[in-house]
């Protein structure tokens, strides 16, 4: 960012521009995938599982976003952020105390199993990982919001939402794994989750409801600032930030009804590991240009941009797989 505003080369900047690019596309489909996801916990609330009423929900909810974000501000939005991520929090630490207890009560009367696993394997299986990229990523949004906050506080954000988030994903997948059957329906296996975990008592149902709601609403959101950021810092008569959500919001309805949500997913794994491997490519060219850790980054650079890569190239629908 310091090199960006003081004198960027030709090089650096058509780099930044393709990223910049590349992350807004991407910021259009999780929006939509994000709240398609809304969608499908809200409508399983009243057991209920209907792909157009998932559309029809999730048109609503981007509009209202996008005409709030249009009309308030950043400020009002991030309301609605903190709120939705204050609860979730709440309901994930205390769903992986269960699930901790669950497991440690069936490992200590001898009747903890796992199921097999019936599903594809080998290099099939690995495709299916890479389409789902999309899942543990998410922490860049801050760096668009220097209209707002300053360089410091966006780094320390952006660190400490990596820190947190990968011992929760990792802590959350191995106390869940007893609970997998590979039993997912062919319509609504994006809220299978639920299904599983009823044996862990009768609110488990309404209280991963209400997380998933509120979880899906401020990833969302956080994603909506982001792209709604990069237009007003790539838009040369310096469009503002409330007409960044507008386009943000139209882009997010017109993915929405352009395909299911597992393929949702796999279009915006594939935009975002686009913009991931432009960023590796341009830590290699401030590298070689600076000399500072430069073999470190290098070789760090150039796997990240093989992922990115191998991502773009293999990565499938997880039903397809």
């Amino acid at each position: 960012e310091p090199a960006l505003k003081a004198e960027p080369t030709p090089a650096l900047r058509s780099l930044e521009r393709a990223s910049d690019l590349a992350l807004g596309f991407a910021y259009f489909i999780s929006v939509a995938y994000y709240i398609n996801l809304f969608a499908a916990f809200a409508l399983k609330s009243g057991d209920m599982v209907n792909p157009m009423w998932t559309r029809l929900i999730s048109t609503g909810v981007i509009g209202a976003l996008g005409l709030i974000g249009f009309l308030r501000g950043l400020r009002s939005i991030e309301n609605v952020e903190i709120f939705a991520v204050s609860y979730k929090l709440s309901i994930i630490a205390g769903l992986i105390a269960g699930l901790i207890f669950f497991m440690m009560s069936a490992a200590s009367t001898g009747t903890l199993q796992f199921a097999p696993m019936d599903h594809a394997t080998g290099l099939e299986e690995m495709r299916v990982l890479l389409g789902l990229v999309i899942l543990v990523q998410g922490f860049e949004t801050s760096r668009f919001l220097g209209e707002a906050y300053d360089a410091k506080t966006r780094i320390e954000t952006m660190r400490w939402a990596q820190l947190v988030s990968t011992g929760i994903y990792i802590v959350f997948i191995l106390a869940m794994t007893p609970h997998f059957t590979g039993d997912i329906p062919e319509q609504g296996g994006e809220t299978a989750i639920i299904d599983m975990l009823r044996p862990l008592g009768v609110l488990i149902a309404p209280a991963i409801i209400t997380m998933a709601i509120a979880s899906q609403i401020s990833a969302a959101v956080a994603d909506m600032n982001g792209a709604s950021g990069i237009i007003s810092e790539n838009t040369p008569e310096r469009v503002t930030m409330k007409w960044g959500y507008a386009v943000t919001a139209l882009a997010a309805i017109s993915v929405t009804w352009s395909g299911d949500i597992f393929e949702i997913i796999v279009y915006a794994s594939k935009a975002f590991v686009i913009y991931y491997g432009l960023e590796c490519v341009t830590a290699s060219y401030m590298a070689v240009k600076t000399g500072h850790s430069r073999w470190r980054i290098l070789g760090l650079s150039t796997i990240g941009a093989l992922t990115a890569l191998a991502v773009l190239f293999l990565g499938v629908p997880a039903e397809g797989g």
